[in-house]
């Protein structure tokens, strides 16, 4: 018994720093949750791309058009309320916490173009669409070049 005892605590005092470590490489489940709204836009954005650049062509084009920039519109609500304190990890760069202002002010814009892109969706005029789509696409590129790590 006191052989077991001795081994069980060797093992334990040799693998407590191991848990330390997996602890902190885990990501929160707030920055989980940051992960799956920001591939729910990524999904959405592409979506709107490929019916509107004709790659794909449902039988109610205009449908799927308006259905997945409301969907992205919805989403990009949410991004500025992604970063909470504690948070950080994932994808986001320590800078978001550093100057959440310019990050706030991504997430706004990037907010109000999408639900520019979303009616001119629904309005089906793809001239706007487009115009509205390179605005969304700037949006999230100024954000992810200064907030996101890279691929």
């Amino acid at each position: 018994m006191t052989r077991t005892f001795f081994l069980a605590l060797t093992a334990t005092v040799l693998l407590a720093p191991l848990q330390g470590t997996m602890a902190a490489d885990e990501k929160s489940d707030a920055a989980k949750y940051r992960d799956t709204v920001m591939t729910t836009i990524g999904s959405s954005f592409g979506g709107f791309i490929a019916v509107y650049l004709g790659k794909v062509k449902p039988a109610d084009t205009q449908a799927h058009l308006v259905a997945n920039t409301q969907a992205l519109a919805q989403a990009a609500t949410l991004i500025g309320d992604l970063v909470p304190a504690g948070s950080e990890g994932g994808d986001a760069l320590p800078a978001i916490w550093e100057d959440m202002d310019g990050f706030q002010k991504y997430a706004s814009e990037a907010a109000d173009a999408t639900a520019v892109l979303a009616a001119a969706a629904e309005a089906n005029d793809r001239g706007a669409m487009g115009k509205a789509f390179k605005a969304v696409g700037n949006s999230c590129k100024g954000c992810h070049d200064n907030y996101r790590v890279d691929d």
